[in-house]
């Protein structure tokens, strides 16, 4: 319910249910998110990547 107040787009639990995750569209918006609820919990910000820029980075320097 945090974020569907805090407007993201999607929210979902993970598998164990250790972890809440929201997607925004606009990167601001989650930064945003980020900045008001740091003090509150642990979290992490992450970048979705297409199929094409997730081989590359794990190729980079091999």
């Amino acid at each position: 319910r945090l974020f569907y107040k805090l407007e993201s787009e999607l929210s979902l639990v993970s598998g164990s249910g250790s972890t809440v995750f929201g997607l925004f569209h606009q990167r601001k918006k989650a930064l945003d998110v980020c900045e008001r609820l740091k003090n509150t919990y642990s979290l992490s910000l992450a970048k979705s990547l297409s199929r094409a820029q997730y081989w590359d980075s794990i190729n980079a320097g091999v």
